[in-house]
């Protein structure tokens, strides 16, 4: 009798002591009085920082406690710099959130020794747009049709460059390494404004870029018939652009479209990220995600985003993550082609 005595009162000693905790701190809690600071590994005024004020003005009004926004830009090494602080910051707590390319993510793949952090550990929050490239050709070069460039007859094409490494330039290469097409590439261009000046001097046919920047470039081209799509690099098919061929649609082999996958597809997909620490607690990162999801649907956000004709196709924190780890866990066999490919250096 005495040792039930025993055990009841021990059990009934922890109900009180777990009763007398207090509780744990709510998100609003947490957050209530505290400024919620997005790092952009940018300069102010680029597209990133662009996103990551359009953000700080909507995402705190979905985040319990309503803590103050503030950007901070730590431009540097493409990103490496605040990325580099950010894994290694002393505020894990939820109150950091970084903003930088899919080039971050990049430079890990091919072993750049300026990164000092693991891109896998971060914790993704959520991205704003995927990234989807397309080949755009002028009228004038006479093609119209990417069966224009198959077959062991088709007239090369030229397309315009601006570095190795560039989006512009893996495009290419891939299409005439991999793919086997007649691609002549001509780098040195400044900036994808440049490469449009050339091709509407006729100095080239065309190139590749972002979608939704040639469409607020170049819209009257389009609609007036100076500039056609001949191809699309997207993970789903570009609304539209319904009717226009996929890369995929163009390789011959299953190395192919992995490679495809590996070099463009992917890194298109967590090329807008935001991220935090590796070490914040996980109910501050559920927090941030559902903030995050709520501003991509916010009427008001989308609004504003319209209104300064800024892309909004969210993708949510963990197939953002999903999309990394596939990346930098690439098989043994194509990680070799991937990184000549993407630096244009045999490993």
């Amino acid at each position: 009798m005495n040792a039930r005595f025993s055990h009841i009162r021990s059990i009934l000693v922890g109900l009180i002591l777990i009763i007398a905790l207090p509780p744990m701190a709510s998100a609003a809690d947490f957050y209530a009085g505290k400024t919620l600071r997005i790092v952009v590994g940018y300069s102010p005024g680029g597209g990133y920082d662009v996103y990551a004020r359009f953000i700080a003005r909507h995402i705190s009004k979905h985040i319990p406690g309503h803590p103050k926004m503030l950007v901070e830009n730590r431009p540097g090494a493409g990103g490496l710099i605040a990325a580099n602080y950010l894994y290694h910051s002393n505020r894990q707590d939820g109150t950091e959130i970084l903003h930088v390319g899919g080039s971050t993510i990049i430079k890990q793949f091919t072993g750049a020794s300026a990164v000092k952090y693991k891109a896998e550990e971060f914790q993704y929050i959520g991205a704003t747009f995927t990234e989807s490239q397309v080949m755009v050709v002028t009228k004038n070069s006479g093609f119209t049709n990417i069966k224009d460039l198959l077959g062991a007859d088709a007239k090369g094409i030229s397309l315009g460059g601006i570095s190795v490494g560039s989006p512009q330039d893996v495009a290419a290469v891939l299409l005439r390494d991999v793919v086997g097409l007649k691609v002549r590439l001509v780098r040195g261009y400044g900036g994808t404004s440049k490469i449009r000046a050339a091709m509407d001097r006729g100095e080239l046919d065309g190139m590749f870029n972002s979608w939704a920047s040639l469409t607020a470039t170049s819209g009257d081209k389009f609609n007036s018939g100076e500039y056609l799509v001949l191809l699309q690099i997207s993970e789903e098919p570009i609304r539209d652009l319904s009717n226009t061929p996929s890369i995929m649609e163009i390789a011959k082999s299953e190395e192919q479209r992995r490679l495809i996958r590996l070099t463009t597809l992917l890194p298109y997909q967590f090329a807008r990220s935001f991220m935090v620490g590796p070490k914040v607690p996980e109910s501050q990162v559920r927090t941030l995600q559902q903030a995050f999801d709520k501003t991509m649907m916010d009427p008001a956000f989308l609004a504003e985003a319209k209104k300064a004709r800024l892309e909004v196709d969210p993708v949510k924190g963990p197939k953002a993550r999903s999309y990394v780890l596939e990346f930098l866990n690439a098989p043994a066999e194509d990680k070799s082609k991937v990184i000549q490919l993407l630096t244009g250096e045999k490993p």
